[in-house]
């Protein structure tokens, strides 16, 4: 049994692009090229996070929401 290549898929992508900004920048390979991201660090995530998950177990939806909004800008 041989391999039949039957094309793409409904809805398949040729190729995955993992960049949010356009700003990447290049490496030595041609195709492959480094995002250079926004990212909140650890210090001020972590408290977040535990606000988030205690409002996650009580079922707190106002501040999950506040916490998100403040946090994601």
């Amino acid at each position: 049994m041989g391999i039949t290549f039957t094309g793409l898929r409904p809805g398949e992508k040729l190729f995955e692009e993992l960049l949010i900004r356009d700003n990447p920048e290049t490496t030595s390979h041609e195709k492959i090229l480094r995002a250079n991201e926004v990212f909140i660090p650890w210090a001020p995530l972590r408290p977040m996070l535990d606000t988030l998950r205690q409002a996650v177990r009580d079922e707190n939806f106002a501040l999950m929401w506040q916490t998100l909004l403040t946090t994601v800008q």
